[in-house]
């Protein structure tokens, strides 16, 4: 089986226990509060509940995983690494704040007493804890770039940006018991009228808000950096180990290559001399049969058609030739007579 196979079954088998775990806090939640509707104002609520759909998409991409050998896609990892961030965030504010400063009481915060029976065991400690390691040592991944890290800061954002809205529009307002005394308030997490009833301002309630997502973003990169470290260094021989198939493949290509040459090259078979068979004389050709030819059609000579009469030229009138003057003959002189 190869590395991808071997933790894509871990994974599958750590987040079938991850679902198991969230649908048993969502069990008891129904059964303190009598309606799950009535939570989804906590972010504790809406992280837990994201969280195991989450678990659910990692489930089916492990299977497709197992099937076809190969690694989780990136938007997988990038809805458990929003999960994660999303719980951590969530342990760090019971833990950090609510615990110590808000209710001043670790055992009801946490769910200590009675654990077992208890949603908020579950849902700020065992879950959150349980989810963030399933997700750094068991979520194989291709590689993601740093931009993908930004997109799981989305959930503190938004929720961030729901809560100080509400705040001042007052669209849900929750009545609680805090240290002995009932409260109907929309700020049911005592970021800003916690500090006033401190005699601070509610100023710091912006600033415990702001905080919460740096922490967001630094655990972000930290499970970003912790997750990739580990797949680096699980798969790190892969590339020049082959799978068991291709070993087999390549072992059985290089030993039939080797057979083929300790097999001696067949001998050529003989050539058998054939005697030349007698040439078989040419049978004469058939005369031609005479071709009659067909009675030629007399031509008719062709008619000529008289030639147009050119017009007649007239001559051109002769020029009268003019005497030429006579010129006078000289007369010849008497030859002299020689002298004796």
């Amino acid at each position: 089986m190869s590395k991808t196979k071997i933790l894509n079954l871990c994974s599958l088998i750590l987040n079938v226990i991850l679902v198991g775990l969230v649908g048993y806090g969502a069990v008891y939640l129904i059964i303190a509060t009598s309606s799950l509707l009535g939570t989804l104002n906590y972010f504790t609520t809406l992280s837990n509940l994201f969280v195991g759909l989450t678990a659910i998409c990692t489930i089916v991409a492990n299977v497709i995983g197992l099937v076809k050998d190969r690694k989780l896609p990136k938007f997988i990892f990038v809805l458990d690494l929003l999960a994660a961030v999303n719980l951590i965030v969530t342990m760090l504010t019971v833990i950090a704040f609510l615990g110590p400063v808000v209710l001043q009481d670790y055992n009801m915060v946490l769910g200590l007493t009675n654990p077992m029976q208890n949603p908020q065991f579950f849902m700020h400690l065992v879950i959150p804890a349980f989810a963030i390691l399933v997700f750094i040592f068991t979520n194989i991944r291709e590689k993601v770039k740093f931009p993908w890290v930004l997109l799981s800061l989305l959930g503190l954002v938004a929720y961030g940006g729901f809560y100080v809205l509400n705040y001042f529009m007052k669209f849900i307002q929750v009545t609680m018991t805090v240290r002995g005394q009932e409260f109907t308030t929309p700020d049911w997490y005592f970021f800003f009228e916690g500090f006033k009833a401190l005699g601070m301002s509610e100023a710091i309630g912006y600033g415990v808000i702001g905080g919460l997502l740096l922490v967001g973003f630094l655990f972000a990169l930290l499970f970003w950096a912790l997750n990739g470290a580990l797949n680096k260094a699980y798969f790190k021989n892969e590339a020049a180990v082959p799978s068991l198939a291709v070993e087999e493949a390549s072992s059985n290509y290089s030993s039939s290559l080797e057979e083929k040459k300790e097999e001696p090259a067949p001998a050529p078979a003989p050539v058998e001399e054939k005697e030349p068979e007698p040439e078989e004389e040419p049978e004469p050709e058939p005369a031609p049969a005479p071709v009659e030819e067909a009675p030629k059609e007399e031509k008719k000579p062709a008619e000529k058609k008289p030639a147009p009469k050119k017009e007649e030229k007239k001559p051109a009138p002769k020029k009268e030739a003019k005497p030429e003057p006579k010129k006078e003959e000289k007369k010849a002189e008497p030859a002299k007579k020689a002298e004796p």
